[in-house]
């Protein structure tokens, strides 16, 4: 059974690059189904020390149950680069058909701002 599937996608370090190769692996896990909202440049939420992070939303299906998927977003982030402090890729599941995740991330202003451009 497919399951209706949405990502925040986010990246401070090296941006672009770990962007472009993070919607490579979510293609790769998702298939054809995956579409990619624009990408955006935001000042780090609740960080002002830290430098602006490209973001964008990922939206596809899956066969995956959600705490599979879960796991496997966090070890792309490990996989990746991610370590405590540095944000080379930042994947966290949003929606997961119909139940919700990370709610405080739905009211923040690029978050809403990236779903109205879909």
């Amino acid at each position: 059974m497919k399951h209706q599937i949405l990502i925040a996608l986010g990246s401070n370090v090296n941006a672009r690059e770990h962007i472009i190769t993070a919607k490579q692996q979510l293609f790769h896990l998702l298939g054809p189904s995956v579409k990619f909202s624009p990408t955006i440049w935001t000042d780090a939420y609740e960080m002002p020390d830290k430098d602006q992070f490209l973001n964008c939303l990922v939206f596809g299906e899956t066969e995956l149950d959600a705490e599979t998927l879960i796991d496997t977003l966090k070890e792309m982030e490990k996989a990746n680069g991610r370590i405590p402090g540095e944000c080379t890729i930042d994947a966290d599941l949003l929606k997961y058909d119909d139940q919700r995740y990370h709610e405080s991330d739905w009211e923040r202003p690029y978050i809403k701002e990236l779903l109205e451009k879909i």
